[in-house]
């Protein structure tokens, strides 16, 4: 019997997969059609553009949660490969505790603008979404990217000698 964890594990993974996948098609589509009711029914689709713009925002921050399960954000092992192995296992962990403390930052930074925007009552201009909402995805998805790493981590997704890619 899998445990609890490794099933909420793979809800969060397919979760993740259609929020990213939603995200991405509603991007293709509003553009689209904000393009062609533009240019071929001389009509303007006012709020395609800003919505267009928040699910390019969450979906590259969601995307980049799903990236740091497999260790796949940039890195410079061409320096890290000179050094001896137990030194280059410690710039591994030294580099997990900078991300996690950068995302961590991020994660306290997007949970204040979400308060303070839930509490102004502020919305967009053309579809009037509270700005909060703009935020709370920007949170869920910093949170998420710290669960990911950690998650990576212990996978062993950030080894140099031996990344793991699926």
């Amino acid at each position: 019997m899998p445990s609890f964890l490794a099933v909420l594990g793979r809800w969060l993974d397919r979760a993740e997969k259609t929020l990213v996948v939603f995200l991405v098609g509603g991007i293709v589509l509003l553009v689209f059609s904000g393009a062609l009711s533009r240019y071929v029914f001389s009509y303007s689709i006012a709020w395609s553009e800003e919505l267009a713009r928040y699910f390019f925002l969450w979906g590259a921050l969601f995307g980049a949660a799903a990236a740091c399960r497999f260790g796949q954000h940039g890195g410079i092992p061409l320096l890290v490969d000179r050094f001896p192995p137990k030194l280059q296992r410690a710039v591994e962990v030294l580099v997990i505790v900078g991300m996690l403390s950068f995302l961590g930052y991020l994660t306290w930074q997007s949970w204040e603008a979400t308060a303070r925007a839930f509490a102004s009552g502020q919305t967009s201009l053309t579809t009037k979404i509270p700005i909060w909402v703009v935020n709370a995805g920007m949170f869920a998805a910093f949170a998420l990217s710290i669960l990911r790493t950690i998650q990576g981590f212990l996978r062993g997704a950030y080894r140099i000698d031996q990344p793991v890619v699926e």
